[in-house]
């Protein structure tokens, strides 16, 4: 069981999707789209200010950037999150 109280979790990039895929669903705003290698990059605002990168293969092709300011939800599955600790 989780300790009480506020708990902070790290997530990966890649193991986040746009889209509502996942058990975990957040909503945000698109600040930018990038190319970074082999993965187009998203980062993502949330309401009061994180930024969530979401990070997806170029396995077919280079993708479709999403352009900044589009409404997008962001998931990723119970397993992804990792909890931290003090």
């Amino acid at each position: 069981a989780a300790p009480p109280g506020p708990l902070h979790v790290a997530l990966r990039p890649e193991r986040l999707t746009l889209g509502r895929g996942g058990a975990n669903v957040v909503s945000g705003v698109v600040e930018r789209s990038a190319y970074r290698g082999a993965a187009l990059e998203h980062a993502v605002r949330l309401p009061g200010g994180p930024v969530l990168l979401v990070s997806q293969p170029l396995v077919a092709g280079l993708g479709t950037p999403v352009p900044a300011g589009s409404a997008v939800d962001v998931s990723w599955p119970a397993e992804a999150c990792i909890l931290l600790t003090s």
